[in-house]
This record gives C-alpha cells, sequence and structure tokens, in this order.
C-alpha cells in the first residue's frame, strides 16, 4: 500500500479519526509511519455492519511480496513452514518465515497467482522479509521483490459480503477465465475478477478474520477509489459501513485471530502463537528453523502459549497487564495481557488475548486473575475464538 494510503483524502472527507499502526523498527531510515483509520464516527455502528451486513476496510497496515520465477514454488516451500505446492494453484496458504533459532520473522499468507506468489505480510515486516528471503537465493529461477507500492489491501467483514461482491464483481461466465462466484469460495480460495479499463485483475481472497465471511481484495491502486466507490454505492441498500480500525479490533478478537506485532511477534516461536495448525505442517520437508519446531513438537508443549481470557467484571485491561494464577497482585505473574475489548456478540463480557505461562495456568477453563484498571479481576482461560457463526 503506498504511503499514504490513496483513500485517505476520502477518509478525510469522511472526518474519519486516525492511529499510528505499530511501532516501525526503522525509525533511523527515514520510515514513514502508518496511519490507520481508526473510526468514521461511530465505533458501534461500524462494529454491527461486520455482524449484521457487511463492512468494508482500507488495509494499509498490509504489504505484499512478490515471488516469481519457475522455482518459485520449490524455493518457497524450503524457507517456510507450510507446504507451498504449485498443485495447489489458486489456493491461499498462511505460513511462517523462520530465522535459525526457530522464531518469527513474518507472518505471511501465500496467495497462489497465475505466473506469481504474492506473500500478504505485516508492513514493517515487508523490507526484513525480502532482504532475508533474498539472501537465501543462489541460482535458483526465482525473483523477489516488494510491490507494496502496486497493490491496496482492502477487507469486506459479514453475511453480506459474498453477494455484495457478486453485484459489483461477478465471476466470468467465459470458461476460459472462469473463476467461482464469491457465494461458493471457500476460506483460503482465490478468484481473479477482471474488466475493462483496470489497470489488472482484481485478487479476491476468502479469508475469514471476525468469526463471519470475509474477503480480501487486492487492487492496483489506479483502481481503488472506483472499486471503493462501486462497493460503497452497491452496499448502500445492503446496510453496509466503511470500518475503522477500532470496530474492526473487537471483532477480530471474538474472531480468533491474533496479529502478528500485535499479540506475538519476533520474539515468538510456533507452537506459541495459538495457530500452529494453521501455518505449520509437519509432513513436509525442511525449511529454515524446522529443527527448533520439531523439538518443541517432540518435547509436547512450548514455554508459553497465547490464550483467550473471559474476565469476570467490568474491568478492562490493557495491553501489558499482568495476569495470575493466584488473587495476589504480589505474586510473580505468569503472563500479560496482549489485546483485549468487551464483547458485545457476549453480552459485553470483557475478553482478551493473554500470553501465558504454560507451566502455570494456560489449561482451558483455568482460573486466573488479570490487572485491570486498578483492580484484579477474575478470569477463565479459553481458546482464542470467543464468537464462531456456525453456517460461516
Amino acid at each position: 500500500m503506498a504511503y499514504p494510503s490513496p483513500l485517505r483524502k476520502l477518509q478525510e472527507q469522511a472526518e474519519a479519526a486516525f492511529l499510528q499502526y505499530g511501532n516501525d523498527p526503522r525509525p533511523d531510515e527515514g520510515a514513514h509511519p502508518v496511519e490507520l483509520a481508526a473510526t468514521y464516527g461511530e465505533i458501534e455502528a461500524e462494529y454491527a455492519s461486520m455482524r449484521k451486513a457487511v463492512g468494508l476496510l482500507d488495509l494499509c497496515h498490509r504489504a505484499t511480496i512478490e515471488v516469481t520465477g519457475t522455482e518459485r514454488h520449490d524455493f518457497l516451500n524450503r524457507m517456510v513452514t507450510n507446504q507451498i505446492s504449485a498443485d495447489t494453484p489458486g489456493r491461499a496458504t498462511r505460513a511462517f518465515w523462520l530465522n535459525r533459532q526457530g522464531r518469527i520473522q513474518a507472518d505471511l499468507m501465500v496467495l497462489d497467482v497465475p505466473d506469481r506468489l504474492l506473500l500478504d505480510v505485516d508492513i514493517h515486516q515487508v523490507e526484513s522479509a525480502v532482504r532475508t528471503l533474498n539472501e537465501f537465493l543462489f541460482a535458483e529461477d526465482c525473483h523477489i521483490a516488494d510491490v507494496t507500492q502496486s497493490l491496496c489491501h482492502l477487507g469486506l467483514c459479514g453475511p453480506g459480503a459474498a453477494a455484495l461482491l457478486d453485484e459489483t464483481m461477478p465471476s466470468s461466465s467465459d470458461s476460459k477465465d472462469a473463476s467461482p462466484a464469491a457465494a461458493d469460495m471457500k476460506p483460503g480460495q482465490i478468484a481473479l475478477r477482471q474488466s475493462p479499463g483496470r489497470a489488472q485483475p482484481i485478487i479476491l481472497e476468502r479469508r475469514d478474520t471476525v468469526g463471519d465471511v470475509g474477503f480480501r481484495l487486492l487492487v492496483h491502486p489506479q483502481d481503488v477509489m472506483q472499486i471503493h466507490e462501486t462497493i460503497v454505492e452497491a452496499g448502500l441498500n445492503a446496510g453496509l459501513r466503511t470500518v475503522g480500525w477500532l470496530a474492526y479490533n473487537i471483532a477480530r478478537i471474538e474472531g480468533g485471530t491474533p496479529l502478528f506485532n500485535v499479540d506475538f511477534g519476533p520474539d515468538t516461536l510456533p507452537h506459541e502463537t495459538g495457530i500452529l495448525d494453521q501455518a505449520v505442517s509437519f509432513t513436509k520437508g525442511c525449511y529454515l528453523g524446522q529443527e527448533v519446531v520439531a523439538r518443541i513438537q517432540s518435547q509436547g508443549k512450548p514455554k508459553r502459549v497465547l490464550r483467550g481470557l473471559k474476565l469476570e467484571g467490568q474491568h478492562m485491561p490493557i495491553t501489558g497487564s499482568y495476569v495470575w494464577n493466584v488473587d495476589d497482585p504480589n505474586a510473580d505473574p505468569i503472563g500479560i495481557v496482549t489485546s483485549s475489548t468487551p464483547s458485545p456478540m457476549l453480552g459485553d463480557t470483557v475478553i482478551a488475548y493473554a500470553m501465558l505461562k504454560t507451566s502455570g495456568g494456560d489449561a482451558i477453563d483455568s482460573t486466573v486473575y488479570v490487572q485491570a484498571e486498578g483492580q484484579v479481576s477474575k478470569a477463565r482461560v479459553s481458546p482464542l475464538t470467543f464468537w464462531p457463526r456456525p453456517e460461516a
């Protein structure tokens, strides 16, 4: 995504409030901070749109790496934690890029589209991921490049997302270019939408991050304003709203979506993320850091793991709040909170993610105690997903 977002002026006209996303790890290299639309003034309505209709997000905190060449699948498969195969075109695969110590350098979604692989990555990791992946290239027919300036990331979330996509950008009836309707796409499936006059096809990916149907759209910057306007105009009668980060953050915590650089990061091992089954294959060949991953798998558990928490009462913990396994704030903490929110789908119960020591109280349904607004609140350890939609 270009700096700033191509939609920035439109967001300012809508009187959006903005917030800075994360801490750029390259402050001395002239890097630009990333600002996200925090809210368009009605957080509750923005949230409700993702639960009852459809919400549209500008995901300008996402970057894109392009991998091309005849050996692109083989090379990337030898680098990352999940299976990347030329036998599964049109699929999106989550994987981690590790260092030699087995710690996560980048959390990737690998999109297998015609003639290239696209790696969706946090914008603060794109430069280091490109650099470190290139360090392992030797004589392979493979080229790795940062193409963030050439693709904008949009998100559609909610029960009406598929119908809206099929209305605004229907699948081709030409058998040569046929791709599935959005309503028929399964999680991880990719489809292309061709249209005369656009700089390049729109890439659709089914990705459910809020406990309901969701899609990611990768759009050329020249086309993003027109695509955005088309979706908004068509969605007005369907209850669509443009959604800011604050509303999305509530929904993604409910929906079981921890984020790199928020809930886990470069000091984290795959087993600690709570999403090991999504991003790691134990049947594929070797990759960087595999020895560490295999050793932890054979030992049975890591030293810590990301868990969900359901708190009693209405006191809200903040990022970094301590968690104890006894009702004593003078005791040694067993973990810290990484994200928290009141959950509208659970009657405003306070929910959170926390990185907990596995030696002290990470078991599901265990009772723990959480630092929250100057109080100590009782909580129950839970899985990361608090609200799945059964038919999503």
